[in-house]
Order: C-alpha cells, then structure tokens, then sequence
C-alpha cells in the first residue's frame, strides 16, 4: 500500500514522538530501521473499517480522523498510532482511519510491529493508550436490558 521510504530520521525527531519518549539511543536506533517513514497526502485512507489489516501506523507528524460506522469518533496527532488490533489478531478493522492533514506515518508490518512491541518503554505506553480506548468504550457502551 504505502511504501516511500525517507532518510533516515534523526533520533531527536523520533525522540519527540510521545509514543517512543524515554527511549534511549539503543532503542531509537532499532526503532528507526523499522517500518517505512510515508508521506500521505490529506484524504488519504489508510485504515479501511472491514478491511483485513496488515500494516500499524505511527503517525509522525499531522492529523488523521477515525469514524466508524460513518460516525467520526477521534482525531489523532503525532505519536498516536492505529491499525494495531487488526494485526495482532488478525480480524478485520473496526474503523476506517484518514489523513485529516498532510501526514508522515511510520507503516509497520506485523514482523516489525512484534519486534517494536519487544520493547518494555515502548509495549508499556502502547497498553496504556489501549487501555485509555477502552475504558473511553466502556464509558460510551450501554448495555441491552434483558
């Protein structure tokens, strides 16, 4: 799908991505060999609710709306990152993602999102925004009375 690879990133950009702050020169290296740095133009659609997912994203820098269901139910900026559910289970997307601005998202295969995932700093900041989704659900989820 997205496949334009950029220079290398300097570790200070990467460093201010809030999704790899604390992380030390080690880990910025490895991340940076990951994934594939990509500008997207804004109305791009990277993420398509009931599409089989095979790519995370990072975004670097810009914006991207989330809607489901046509519903538009969050807006993401940089160090945000999305598609993750649908690799790691292999279901199919439950929102369709667009870049709202002019984007640089770092696009991750399954492989490299593992391996991204293999690093304690990093694994803890993405469970506690999926945990942020979540109790956000919860909050919002009426139950059916029986």
């Amino acid at each position: 799908m997205l496949a334009t690879r950029r220079p290398p990133q300097p570790f200070e950009q990467l460093r201010g991505v809030s999704l790899f702050a604390g992380c030390t020169d080690k880990e910025l290296a490895r991340i940076d060999r990951l994934g594939t740095a990509t500008n997207v133009g804004a109305g791009t659609v990277l993420c398509r609710e009931g599409a089989v997912g095979r790519q995370t994203f990072v975004i670097l820098e810009g914006e991207a709306a989330v809607t489901i269901d046509g519903v538009d139910v969050a807006h993401l900026g940089p160090g945000s990152f999305f598609g993750e559910m649908s690799v790691i289970d292999g279901t199919q997307r439950v929102a369709t993602v667009t870049a709202a601005t002019d984007m640089t998202v770092l696009a991750l295969t399954p492989q490299e999102l593992r391996e991204l995932m293999d690093m304690p700093r990093v694994v803890r900041r993405m469970l506690a925004t999926v945990s942020g989704r979540l109790r956000l659900a919860d909050r919002f989820f009426i139950p059916t009375p029986e």
